[in-house]
This record gives C-alpha cells, structure tokens and sequence, in this order.
C-alpha cells in the first residue's frame, strides 16, 4: 500500500494507561528527550529488518489478558510512550515491537508486496510477512519552529491600517505591526473596523499546508469582512412619517410631519 500519515487524538487518560504499561526506554544516546510527546505516524515501507539488539516487543511486557489483536494503531499506542524509540515494526501478522534504528540494508530495498499478512486486528491492514516486517516511523509535529507568512495579508474594507515593521507596509492586522503571522502563535489576523462597523466574520490566519515530512508551506487563508452596524427599524413618532425597514451606519433616518406640525413648533 502507499505510504500513509496518520495523526491521532488523545486517548482517555484511562486507556492510555491500559494501553501503555511500563516499558523500559531505550538509554542514552537514544532517548532524546524523555518528555517528548508523539504525535503521529508514517509507513516507512516493507523490509527485512536485521537489527535485533534494540527492540521492546509488545507481548513480553503487555499481560496476555490485557493484550488486544494487533494493528498498526495498537503498535504505534504502545510504542510512542517508550522513551527513545523511534520506529515500530509489525510481523507475522500479529507481532509488535518497537525499536531505535532498522536496519534495511542488509535486507535489501523496500519490498511491499512481500508485507502480506493482514493484521490480527485489522484484516485491511499488513502486519509483515515471511521473514519482512512493516517498518514504521514515529515523529512529534508539535516540534517544529512557527513558519512566517511572508506575504502582507490584504486590506479588509473598513477596516483599520496598522503599519507593520515587518511587512513594510499597512496591514488590517492589529497583531503584526512588529511580528508577522506565523503558523503557531501569532497565526490569527486581529482586525478592528472603523467606526460604525463591526467584525461579521474573521478567520483570516496564517496557515501550514502541505506535508512536513515532504514538503510545506506557510499561507494565509480565510476572510475578514466589517459590516456596517445595523441600528434597527427607527421608532414611530406621533404625528408624523417615518421609515418602517431598518437603517444601516451611515445612512439616517427622515421622518415627514403630518400636515399641521412642525419639528420646531412653527405654524405650517
């Protein structure tokens, strides 16, 4: 099958626990950062993985009552708790383990078609086959530094300018007068409207696209628009005619007194 990214949710705390008994991490200089927080997964390809030294299998540590049938996503949630590994690998249609490094070459280029035992767990999945393991990689997206939009957003009508030292020019965001919009914390355009007008929509951001294991990118998307304030349907005034549908910021009402009066007073 072609490779595939998966990311997941967080689980219950209480099956998170069930899921991910203690394993002992791998040591130094594997276990990079103790505290790291796995976000997601990516099928490396089919291999005849050699290396054995480094390896936490799911059944030695999992109690056989606890154990559920295999798939790719029963591997990856007891594996991305064990501290330094980096890859997981399934075989036999059933087996799990995780591990630090794998080693392809003295097992030859990836080999798809030779992965073709479906998973215990999920039969539209492979879990390895003779001698070959499905070989997959686990990363932490999370980590990764804000991305810039480097392109000014443009202007919103009626909203207000700021000028940004960063883009050099006016920008309708309130938030990137010295900063520019990113992809992580400064990623939502603020806009203020000018006066008689109100934000109707806004989910003008900065915004990662593509694939960070391929290829991404940082771009602004959404819309921001400011609407004028509706101020309602004027009310009647005795003796006179005056408009019955609703009026909009910055158009007024005009009101025509009945024959006989006045607004100052004066005779007609």
């Amino acid at each position: 099958p072609a490779a595939q990214v998966r990311e997941k949710l967080p689980r219950p705390a209480a099956a998170l626990a069930q899921a991910s008994p203690a394993v002992p991490g791998f040591d130094a200089p594997w276990a990079i950062h103790h505290a790291r927080c796995v976000t997601g997964f990516f099928r490396v390809g089919c291999f005849v993985d050699q290396q054995t030294k480094q390896r936490r299998y799911y059944d030695a540590f999992v109690p056989k009552e606890d154990r559920e049938p295999m798939s790719v996503e029963v591997c990856w949630d007891f594996c991305k708790n064990v501290s330094g590994a980096q890859y997981f690998g399934l075989e036999h249609g059933g087996q799990c383990y995780c591990t630090t490094a794998f080693d392809s070459f003295s097992g030859g280029n990836d080999d798809t078609t030779a992965c073709d035992m479906p998973c215990d767990g999920n039969p539209s999945q492979m879990c390895g086959g003779d001698g070959h393991q499905d070989i997959y990689e686990m990363h932490d997206c999370n980590n990764l530094p804000a991305v810039p939009c480097k392109t000014p957003p443009s202007t919103v009508k009626h909203a207000k300018l700021f000028y940004s030292k960063y883009y050099r020019t006016d920008v309708p965001c309130k938030n990137a007068m010295s900063t520019p919009l990113d992809t992580k914390g400064n990623h939502r355009c603020e806009v203020e409207c000018e006066e008689g007008y109100h934000v109707a929509v806004n989910n003008l951001k900065c915004q990662e696209l593509g694939n960070r294991l391929v290829y991404s990118w940082s771009q602004l998307v959404g819309q921001a628009a400011c609407v004028a304030v509706n101020c309602g349907v004027p009310p009647p005034l005795e003796h006179a005619t005056g408009p019955r549908s609703e009026i909009k910021f910055p158009n007024s009402a005009h009101y025509q007194c009945d024959i006989g009066y006045s607004l100052n007073g004066t005779a007609q």
